[in-house]
């Protein structure tokens, strides 16, 4: 059984990948500075889980998991909207700048991310939940809440 990090908002991604450990946690709507624009308030909340350890090819990788929800704001009526935050994303750990493929190298559906011995668990929570976002959220056709009601 992978060993558990503790919880914390850096941690050293090289240790975790070399110790197959995980780190868990959750963030608050409100901790989310960089999403808070896509935000209608403040409800909700993420819960993710960091698992280090190696694919099937033997490169480092970060798995990170997200769930939980977020109020988005409607483009149509300018509500809230409940977002479920679902996602399930490996990065493949390169070394530095000069490790990354080329644009034309890429492999579909593999992603990259630089080493970092300090690492911030916040920041890949809000890229990976940006990442997710939908271009323009929206209430289903109908749905949309009156203008004044709520």
């Amino acid at each position: 059984m992978p060993a558990q990090a503790a919880p914390a908002t850096q941690i050293d991604a090289l240790r975790l990948i070399r110790n197959k450990e995980i780190a868990r946690g959750r963030f608050a709507a409100g901790e989310l500075l960089r999403v808070a624009d896509y935000l209608y308030g403040l409800e909700g909340a993420v819960e993710y889980r960091i698992e280090g350890g190696y694919d099937a090819r033997q490169r480092p990788v970060i798995r990170c998991i997200i769930n939980g929800y977020l109020d988005l704001a409607c483009q149509r009526c300018l509500g809230p909207i409940k977002f479920a935050v679902d996602t399930d994303q490996q990065l493949v750990v390169v070394p530095n700048e000069a490790s990354m493929p080329a644009p034309e190298d890429e492999e579909d559906g593999v992603d990259f991310i630089i080493a970092a011995p300090r690492f911030d668990l916040l920041a890949l929570v809000e890229d990976e939940i940006i990442l997710n976002l939908p271009l323009a959220p929206r209430h289903a056709e109908g749905q949309c809440i009156p203008a004044g009601g709520q």
